[in-house]
């Protein structure tokens, strides 16, 4: 009996392990240039536009654009600058100067200049935490 419960006990952590693990993490679609900042702590890593794109960045269902990333690798987290926009499925579009967004809490903030845009409605603000 003793046995089965320590099988079960250690079926149930791997099972839950597996599924902390499997949370989709962001995605780089495109980076004119991208280099490791050995000034910036936690190995993150510094993405820019080139002449033709904006840096890309995807998680689960959102899309965002800048032209200076920098992407907390750990963490899973981005600081956008520049020309930031953010967009989710085909109704909900933000623009921003500055968008931190975690890839864990699924969170953003935005700031400065923050237009967002939804089919009935547009709003108009310097700061904004959108979930």
């Amino acid at each position: 009996m003793l046995k089965s419960k320590f099988y079960i006990s250690l079926f149930i952590a791997f099972v839950l392990s597996a599924v902390a693990f499997s949370q989709n993490r962001i995605t780089i679609e495109y980076a004119g240039t991208g280099y490791a900042d050995p000034n910036i702590e936690n190995g993150a890593k510094i993405f820019l536009r080139d002449k033709s794109q904006q840096v890309h960045f995807v998680h689960e269902g959102i899309n965002m654009w800048c032209d200076k990333a920098i992407y907390y690798e750990k963490e899973d987290f981005i600081e956008a600058f520049s020309n930031v926009r953010m967009q989710q499925g085909d109704t909900i579009n933000m623009s921003a100067n500055y968008v931190e967004y975690s890839g864990v809490t699924k969170l953003a903030t935005a700031r400065g200049n923050v237009i967002l845009k939804e089919p009935q409605s547009t709003l108009t603000t310097d700061t904004l935490y959108f979930d």
